[in-house]
């Protein structure tokens, strides 16, 4: 932890404030981006597994929907890392201009991973794909 910085000019600080919130809107639009493109290739797998009668493409549908949901999570990790660099800059605690924020750790990763934004959407398109496949095996 980097003690506390010597007081600085206060256009510099705002500025350093300024850069930190422009990587949390990123990478949360980021986030954005990679839900809407998991739920339209899942779609279209599942919609062309529904109309070719193909239980194993809603399977395979599986497999895009775990990569954007590994994706989402080191999204939200991050976000969740600049947020707390944010505190820290706010705090005075870090040197101004200081962009690298803390390291995340598996215990992060896994929170991320399981918060209710990640979860909800990729792990309820896992389950609609075994849904699916198991309605078009039945059938």
């Amino acid at each position: 932890m980097v003690t506390a910085v010597v007081t600085t000019n206060p256009d510099d600080r705002r500025a350093h404030l300024g850069m930190i919130q422009a990587v949390i809107a990123r990478l949360a639009s980021n986030s954005f981006l990679v839900k809407g493109w998991s739920i339209t290739i899942t779609g279209a797998l599942l919609a062309l597994a529904a109309r070719e009668h193909l239980s194993v493409m809603a399977l395979v549908a599986m497999v895009p929907i775990s990569a954007f949901w590994v994706m989402d999570a080191n999204f939200l990790t991050l976000e969740t890392q600049y947020r707390n660099l944010f505190d820290q800059a706010r705090r005075n605690d870090v040197e101004v201009y200081h962009m690298k924020a803390p390291g995340a750790t598996w215990r992060t990763r896994l929170t991320a991973g399981t918060s209710w934004s990640v979860l909800l959407v990729h792990g309820a398109m896992l389950v609609g794909s075994a849904v699916v496949a198991a309605v078009i095996r039945g059938a």
